[in-house]
């Protein structure tokens, strides 16, 4: 594996999630459509793989396409009902490593909390002050901050395609009302005059490397659960890009 593949951003989880978002937006049939995504939503309740809930996806997107060109629907194609058929594939589905939910959700909420942390350093002048440091209560809601936004984010990847527009539209509300909701309770217990011995740099650094480590362990995961599967999975990855 070169590299360029471990220092991506993009995971093989990731890139397929994309493309079979963008797969599904191409469907003329909006009962197909629904239908996939309550399918969707279902497997994303359960205990399977991320990349395995995404193979399954992309089937059902090519079923549907199938069945469109006969002049069919998706139901027809399943021969029956849809829960029927998600328990089928859970049951018959080996159940994930732990360390695949720890390394998602380790990852992630590193990642936003260390970008609430950068934005706090820009906003508050840190970045132009070598000796700036954080209070306990910029810490607390940069934590508090990076877990809802990355539960957010797994509520938003379960919505149905209609739901999803009306979500992105009213999360800002909640979000920016969050953001004062944890600021007041931090000054309320007295957090915002207690600061950390640490410069605000080196404990960004500090973050950013732990982060990266994570990043870097993330990577390898998803790259080693990609040997289990067909090399033709991809469509978008070139020939030469898989070692």
């Amino acid at each position: 594996m070169r590299l360029s593949q471990i220092f991506k951003w993009s995971t093989p989880y990731s890139r397929l999630y994309f493309q079979n978002t963008a797969e599904l937006n191409t469907l003329s049939s909006s009962e197909d459509i629904a239908l996939i995504d309550k399918a969707d939503g279902f497997l994303s309740t359960s205990r399977i793989s991320l990349l395995q809930k995404e193979i399954i996806r992309k089937d059902l997107i090519e079923m549907a396409r199938e069945a469109e060109y006969r002049q069919d629907s998706l139901a027809a194609e399943l021969g029956t009902n849809l829960n029927t058929f998600c328990n089928d594939i859970i049951q018959n589905s080996p159940r994930p490593a732990l360390k695949e939910h720890l390394l998602t959700g380790l990852h992630h909420l590193f990642g936003f909390s260390l970008f609430f942390l950068g934005l706090n350093l820009i906003l508050n002048g840190g970045i132009l002050h070598p000796g700036y440091q954080f209070s306990l209560s910029d810490v607390i809601q940069a934590f508090i901050l990076g877990v809802c936004t990355f539960c957010g984010d797994r509520f938003y990847r379960r919505l149905e395609q209609g739901q999803k527009k009306q979500y992105a539209v009213f999360a800002l509300f909640p979000a920016l009302l969050l953001v004062f909701l944890c600021d007041w309770i931090t000054e309320i217990l007295g957090l915002g005059s207690v600061f950390l011995p640490l410069d605000g740099w080196l404990l960004f650094l500090l973050v950013l490397a732990a982060f990266g480590a994570l990043h870097l362990g993330y990577q390898l995961y998803w790259e080693r659960e990609l040997k289990r599967y067909p090399q033709g999975l991809f469509e978008s990855d070139s020939p030469g890009e898989r070692k």
